[in-house]
């Protein structure tokens, strides 16, 4: 199969053929199966993350086109550099159609009515990662299946990801899994964490051996929440974690419990499903006495992010300072800052700007030397709204265009939005029409994946009139 072609701002993916094209009209997606039906999906979220085309032809071997340069670090923002291998997903979507006790007959007489049915044969090559499967078939899989198609999104996006696969065969290693899944967190690596967490998970699912202690097995699922929500798949973090809170019997360790929650309530409140999350959020308040020092002090930070998210950013920070005092108690660094940039967010939407960049500008240089590559990217960027407040441009659009080089190529969307939202700012002041023009179809392509909340991915919605919805 050719490579698709790029319609102007049009961003397409071919899957499997070319009977379905994702494409980004100036978001929404546009999805337009063969025949002429069309749809519009937010399917871009799992797919599209810049500029960038590729075509995924039946052999299973994957080619990748852009119209620009790569960013910093020589890689597109979210997009692997290696080949796709579907064996994994296939296997994966065998496992589902036998757990329904569904035939491959069965699939297929279900299938008749949608865009693009899907036959016995079909299914039985993408199943043994022989095809892969269009938009319009994944779809019609994820309805007989029960399943949302984000679920079967993620799953399919981790195998294309799977290009790294001789890195992750070297961190399988039970020696160095622990800390290699530990780094890739601190380091801001929340992908190439979520393909190793599942990867490693596959693995011992996969194994004869039984002997494997469910102690491990229950650590890979909890870091493979983690790294669900910080790259915010709110929706599918939060599904595992009601799986996972299901399956743990009474025996189960407290602190696990304990942490598994957290995630759930996390990703509630992300959802907005709030009466939910303050249930949750009070069965994590009574268990307080029953956990160490360190999981109370995510505790504050958690119950601090829901005051900040809630519109209170002064009991926030009442809360986020008490979260910092635990964490540098326990010598947890990498928290300490997390809940330190969480402080000076706070002060910001407080409307102070000294306090933030003195916190900032003293913690900058020590993410740096730790390698917190994501904390780097958000203290940037949180200089840049300090000077864009001071009315200061030269500072801010210096202090956003570095965040951009570290939160660009490893696909950190809220912080990348922010920064050219600015930067659009800055050109506009400058009358600078094709800095504008850049910075709009940038914003346009990440608006759907920006956390919802933020003031600028409201205003920005603002001000081009709710046209990306």
């Amino acid at each position: 199969m050719g490579r698709g072609r790029r319609p102007p701002t049009t961003d397409v993916l071919r899957v499997g053929g070319s009977q379905a094209v994702l494409a980004i009209q100036d978001p929404p997606v546009s999805v337009v199966f063969e025949g002429g039906f069309r749809s519009t999906t937010r399917f871009e979220i799992f797919f599209v993350s810049s500029p960038v085309s590729r075509s995924i032809p039946m052999n299973g071997r994957t080619k990748y086109g852009s119209n620009h340069a790569p960013d910093a670090g020589g890689r597109h923002m979210g997009v692997p550099e290696q080949g796709f291998d579907g064996r994994t997903f296939g296997k994966y979507l065998r496992n589902v159609r036998t757990s329904r006790n569904l035939s491959l007959d069965s699939v297929e007489e279900m299938t008749h009515g949608y865009p693009e049915p899907v036959t016995k044969s079909h299914l039985s090559r993408i199943e043994n990662g022989r095809a892969a499967p269009s938009f319009a078939r994944m779809y019609a899989l994820s309805q007989i299946y029960g399943i949302p198609i984000s679920t079967l999104a993620e799953r399919f996006e981790i195998d294309l990801h799977r290009g790294m696969h001789s890195e992750v065969e070297e961190m399988l290693a039970p020696s160095v899994l622990k800390k290699a899944l530990a780094d890739l967190h601190d380091s801001g690596e929340m992908l190439r964490g979520l393909v190793l967490a599942t990867t490693a998970l596959e693995r011992i699912r996969n194994s004869s051996s039984k002997s494997t202690d469910p102690g491990i097995i229950h650590s890979l699922r909890f870091h493979r929440l983690v790294f669900l929500s910080r790259l915010e798949r709110y929706e599918t973090a939060k599904i595992e974690a009601e799986q996972m809170l299901g399956e743990l019997d009474d025996s189960a360790d407290e602190v696990l419990r304990f942490k598994v929650l957290r995630c759930f309530v996390l990703c509630s409140y992300e959802l907005e499903r709030f009466t939910i999350a303050k249930m949750g959020l009070e069965t994590l308040r009574e268990r307080l006495d029953r956990v160490p020092l360190s999981l109370r002090a995510h505790f504050a930070n958690l119950s601090a992010g829901v005051a900040h998210k809630l519109g209170d950013p002064r009991s926030a920070a009442v809360e986020y300072r008490d979260a910092c005092r635990m964490f540098e108690e326990t010598n947890d660094f990498h928290n300490s800052y997390v809940a330190t940039l969480n402080l000076a967010q706070a002060y910001v939407d407080m409307g102070k700007t000294r306090e933030p960049a003195k916190i900032l500008n003293r913690i900058l240089q020590d993410c740096e030397r730790h390698g917190y590559q994501r904390l780097q990217a958000l203290a940037l960027s949180l200089l840049c709204v300090i000077y864009m407040k001071s009315g200061d441009h030269e500072p801010a659009e210096s202090y956003a265009m570095r965040s951009n080089a570290i939160a660009r190529p490893r696909e950190f969307v809220t912080i990348v939005f922010r920064n050219c939202y600015y930067l659009r700012k800055i050109a506009q002041d400058r009358d600078d029409d094709k800095s504008i023009r850049g910075f709009e179809r940038s914003l346009k392509t990440l608006l759907n994946r920006a956390d919802q909340s933020m003031d600028v991915v409201q205003a920005f919605r603002r001000e081009i009139g709710g046209e990306s919805r």
